[in-house]
């Protein structure tokens, strides 16, 4: 961590935000930078987070199955795309419109 780095407890800090004031600050800076964005680039920024995401599920499928081919562990990642949820994971009731 840096120098700058200092430990704040929910409703404390030197500027009197407080954990919750900076995760607040930190969204409504996050949201003006989206604004800003071109339909473009937030296809890009979506698609990259796909990717990463994709990543990170297959680095998964790997630790959980070390001999398993590439072949197929892009065919154990179909279901894990393609599903409402993560299998063993429990259900977050049903979808938008009905399903």
């Amino acid at each position: 961590m840096g120098s700058d780095w200092v430990p704040v407890e929910p409703g404390g800090g030197s500027n009197g935000l407080g954990l919750y004031g900076h995760v607040a600050e930190a969204r409504a800076v996050m949201v003006q930078l989206l604004r800003q964005m071109t339909p473009e680039r937030k296809i890009e920024r979506v698609a990259a987070l796909n990717r990463m995401t994709r990543g990170l599920a297959m680095a998964g499928l790997r630790e959980r199955h070390p001999h398993a081919s590439e072949e197929e562990l892009r065919l154990r990642l179909r279901p894990c795309c393609l599903a409402r949820t993560w299998p063993g994971r429990p259900t977050d009731g049903p979808r938008a419109g009905g399903n």
